[in-house]
């Protein structure tokens, strides 16, 4: 809206009608609230968060990643050449290595790297819910089944996807029809 100082402001409208006897508008109520603060904050707000994510970009090629020995660096290199190729990457590792960390800065500086990086720990899903977990399920299709949810494949459509597996994991799935 155009104040008195020549200046637009924000404000949020509300209508209500007044209805007579029978139901029909005899007149309508409106309210005007001014938010024109709030917009400019929430304005602000959204370009210091965006200035804050780019300065973190920039400032540290690897953010998550504390380190500088040789055999990471060579690591790291592999990582920068292999993030931009749309394919399937296969980290193996210790436990307690980092898999999670590479998996995450590959994501990060892929052509994916706005969509959403899901990560699994395997051996933390029994072995019994881990194709619901994955692949979904239909309401009913198992006591407890009250709605239809879908897979971690289903949601990222088979994105960038960290598995975190243990050595004593063992996978093991009916295939369904």
């Amino acid at each position: 809206m155009l104040g008195k100082d020549g200046v637009f402001r924000w404000f949020l409208f509300r209508y209500n009608p007044l209805k007579d006897e029978s139901g029909k508008v005899a007149r309508w109520y409106v309210t005007a609230t001014d938010i024109h603060d709030r917009k400019q904050t929430e304005e602000r707000i959204q370009k210091e968060n965006l200035a804050l994510r780019e300065e973190i970009d920039h400032s540290s090629m690897f953010e998550e990643i504390v380190g500088s020995s040789e055999a990471l660096r060579k690591v790291l290199a592999q990582v920068a050449k292999v993030a931009p190729v749309d394919s399937t990457v296969l980290i193996l590792g210790e436990t307690g290595t980092g898999k999670e960390l590479i998996a995450r800065a590959i994501h990060k500086r892929s052509k994916r790297s706005a969509r959403a990086f899901i990560r699994v720990t395997c051996a933390a899903i029994p072995p019994s819910l881990i194709a619901s977990e994955l692949f979904g399920h239909e309401k009913g299709a198992f006591t407890g089944a009250l709605q239809r949810r879908l897979g971690r494949f289903e949601l990222l459509r088979v994105e960038r996807f960290s598995w975190m597996r243990s050595a004593t994991f063992r996978l093991k799935l009916k295939l369904r029809s």
